[in-house]
């Protein structure tokens, strides 16, 4: 049942490319505003599994100073549905001073670590969610008399094998040593976070080394093979006389350390590096001023970290008197996101930016916040498409923790406003209509597919609705003025469809009792009684109509209506860039078991209009 669980992602390359739209994907969501000082903050996703059901659980960490000014403790909270509604916060620190969080999850562990002094010495401390967040361990040090540790980071991962079964790793890295003498320092854990490694040092040489940041790969060819585990990390190092970003690779999941890589070779300062990685793909990036003033720079390698491109510049806040900081970056498969902060417009704003090509090619700049106040500092991760940022924000005056998420294929404003905002799922009402071939049934199963698998991802609060319940059947007007509408079903059954069609250019016929014609744009395709279960044409499309956003999913029949949910679906697996940035597409489909609907049957793209 896992592809069930696709749909809404795909749905969304149906609409129209518009990059500069991409900042409305969704409200910013203001997750901390007490008072006193909120900042620092750090976000990690996974995927939850419930029943045969999946959502996106998003888990967020920040530094808080609501009690004491001088003395922070870290808070926790977490969303259910993709960041929809958001549980209350948790406080996971008590005593001493806690600082610079960092979250990383898998599954249903979560894991989070801070620099703490509770002990009299800032160390480095670890706490952990068996339960996706819900309930949390006591704080424990995971480096116990390893004084002036400071600005940790953490990944996780759980790996399964024929051979090995399941096994939870978490890899954690900081700077430890006073100013001018730092090293990165890496610790591990095999069980999931119940027990941990002597810290290591890793970047071996007596210059001074700060700002790590981690990411983990995972390369497993075949499932009866043991997993390939690999931990990647950079930080600024200054052996050369200046500071420069340096690599380093944790082969067998961090039991073995590679000799440290230069990767940066300029003349400018640079500032925080970070990293992401998935499969044989690594992406660093990091804020170089060797232009007059700071972009994010970009570089990546395509063999797990053995060899480096050439780096590129991904912005261009400079030319227009800006100076681009903070990248954020995480990565799922061939797609790359990150967000950073700069302040060409004149205030520090987050902004974005994406790759669907593992960072061949990357989308323009997009910007995320347009509120009054500094925002910066961005953490971003993301599963598949959807991505999830957090940054701390002072239009209140104060700085305080906001949240936004989005889709990266294009005009994200409409994707919020029908799948988060007063959607109605329509099937059809059994209105007869002339010179139509009658559709065989009304498409519940359709409508139940799209049902569940928007629940799949926690946006559940969907009210299934007749179509003679929002359109008039004689007259065509509005019942239903406001509703966005999913509206599924054959020409036949469905009003909301019948009235749309014209507007579209879509027009339905029957030359003969035995054969249905689809007309779009002067295009013409034809499915007679014989094609009953075997193939058939759909079309798909969205549309605005008096102020509310419609998708419609509809068939010459029944069958087509439902290939059109499986179509969806599959497409983002199989064939991601098909539909993309077109508002309507006509496509064939054809039954690999004759009266069935399955993952195993081919879709052909007839026809598309941007």
């Amino acid at each position: 049942m896992r592809w069930m669980c696709l749909l809404l992602s795909s749905i969304l390359v149906l609409l129209p490319a518009s990059l500069s739209h991409a900042q409305t994907c969704s409200q910013d969501i203001p997750l901390c505003t007490v008072g006193g000082w909120q900042g620092h903050a750090d976000v990690a996703a996974s995927t939850y599994t419930h029943g045969l059901a999946y959502s996106d659980v998003v888990h967020v960490v920040w530094e808080d100073r609501r009690a004491d000014s001088l003395a922070p403790d870290i808070y926790y909270r977490r969303s259910l549905n993709g960041g929809y509604t958001w549980e209350p916060e948790v406080r996971l620190t008590f005593t001493g001073t806690a600082s610079s969080p960092a979250v990383a999850a898998s599954g249903e562990l979560v894991h989070v670590v801070w620099e703490d002094n509770r002990a009299g010495k800032h160390e480095i401390y670890y706490a952990r969610s068996m339960d996706c967040g819900r309930s949390w361990s006591r704080p424990v040090s995971i480096a116990p008399g390893h004084a002036s540790s400071l600005n940790p980071d953490v990944a996780a991962v759980t790996v399964y094998s024929l051979i090995t079964g399941s096994k939870s790793y978490v890899f954690v890295v900081w700077e430890q040593g006073s100013t001018g003498s730092r090293e990165i320092y890496f610790a591990r854990s095999t069980d999931g976070g119940e027990t941990w490694s002597t810290p290591q040092c890793i970047s071996s040489d007596p210059a001074d080394s700060k700002d790590p940041s981690i990411a983990v790969s995972v390369v497993q060819p075949f499932p009866a093979v043991p997993p390939e585990v690999t931990v990647h990390v950079v930080w600024l190092d200054n052996r050369d006389g200046v500071y420069e970003v340096y690599y380093a690779r944790g082969e067998n999941a961090g039991s073995s350390w590679s000799t440290c890589t230069r990767l940066s070779y300029s003349s400018g300062n640079k500032q925080k590096p970070t990293i992401t990685a998935s499969g044989n793909a690594v992406h660093v990036a990091w804020a170089d001023d060797v232009t007059g003033s700071y972009e994010i720079w970009y570089m990546r390698s395509e063999d797990n970290g053995v060899s480096w491109l050439s780096r590129v510049k991904l912005t261009s806040a400079g030319a227009a008197g800006g100076i681009a900081r903070g990248p954020s970056m995480w990565c799922s498969g061939s797609n790359v996101h990150i967000a950073w902060y700069d302040n060409r417009d004149g205030n520090l704003e987050v902004y974005y930016m994406y790759s669907v090509d593992c960072g061949s090619t990357w989308s323009g700049e997009v910007r995320l916040t347009s509120a009054s106040g500094t925002s910066s500092l961005p953490s971003i991760a993301a599963t598949k498409d959807i991505f999830y940022v957090v940054w701390m924000d002072a239009r209140s005056g104060e700085f305080d923790i906001y949240f936004k998420s989005g889709f990266h294929q294009a005009t994200l404003e409409k994707v919020y406003m029908i799948f988060r905002e007063n959607t109605k799922v329509v099937v059809g009402s059994w209105v007869e209509r002339p010179n139509v071939w009658p559709a065989a049934t009304i498409d519940t199963a359709a409508a139940a597919l799209v049902g569940y698998s928007l629940g799949a991802y926690g946006l559940s609060s969907f009210l299934a609705v007749f179509d003679s319940d929002v359109v008039d059947p004689n007259t065509l007007s509005w019942l239903d003025s406001s509703s966005n509408l999913i509206s599924l079903g054959g020409p036949a059954v469905s009003l909301v469809s019948y009235k749309l069609d014209g507007s579209m250019g879509i027009s339905w016929s029957t030359p003969s009792p035995d054969v249905i014609e689809l007309t779009v744009d002067g295009h013409t395709w034809q499915v007679t009684s014989a094609d009953e279960g075997v193939q058939d044409y759909f079309v798909v499309y969205i549309t605005e109509d008096s102020g509310r956003f419609i998708l419609v999913i509809e068939g010459a029949t029944g069958w087509g209506t439902l290939a059109g949910g499986m179509f969806l679906m599959k497409m983002l697996q199989d064939t991601p860039g098909t539909i993309a940035g077109k508002t309507l597409a006509v496509v064939k489909w054809t039954a690999s078991t004759p009266g069935a609907v399955t993952p195993s049957d081919t879709f052909t793209v007839a026809y598309t209009r941007s």
